[in-house]
């Protein structure tokens, strides 16, 4: 699952990209474009970051992380899917998803591009991505969570044909939608 993109840089130039799954050979990266996304963030409520053992723990086989890597081996976008099942953090419990049906909800943890590759619609194209992983896995209902303060995330997810379906506080009492989509 390789896709080759060419995307424009804030600069100007030009740059070949994958996108591909990524490995624990990754985590590195992974931890240092999170810490570039915050450190660049001004309100702090739109992202709640993952812990170096999240991320772990989701390569390991709780789901897969979708990367976007320049020629030069740099990390500049990501995607987070989980199959969570019955574990609390299944965002189906916050849409009162029940027993088995549980099974059959998958979700977009977290996406994050960085600041200088905005705009070359790489959300997108890592979400569509992670919706063929959870169409093969045969998920019924993909789920995301986007702060109501990040515009940009909300709206590339109702792009996506995604619907608010709550408002509530998560993540330690951060305000943020809850939306998903039928597969």
């Amino acid at each position: 699952m390789i896709k080759e993109l060419v995307v424009k840089r804030k600069d100007g130039e030009l740059i070949n990209v994958i996108i591909k799954k990524l490995d624990l050979s990754h985590i590195n990266k992974i931890m240092e474009l999170q810490e570039n996304i915050l450190a660049g963030i001004d309100n702090k409520e739109t992202y709640a970051p993952s812990t170096i053992d999240e991320f772990k723990e989701v390569i390991l086989g709780k789901g897969e992380i979708i990367g976007c890597i320049t020629e030069k081996d740099k990390l500049i976008a990501m995607g987070v899917y989980v199959e969570n099942k019955y574990d609390e953090h299944n965002y189906g419990y916050d849409l009162e998803i029940q027993g088995n049906d549980l099974l059959k909800v998958c979700q977009i943890e977290s996406t994050i591009v960085d600041e200088d590759y905005r705009g070359n619609r790489l959300q997108k194209t890592i979400c569509a991505t992670i919706e063929s992983i959870a169409k093969e896995r045969r998920m019924k209902l993909i789920t995301a969570t986007a702060s109501p303060y990040n515009p940009f995330s909300v709206n590339t997810f109702i792009a996506l044909g995604y619907e608010i379906k709550k408002d509530k506080l998560k993540y330690g009492g951060l305000r943020r939608y809850v939306l998903a989509k039928n597969l």
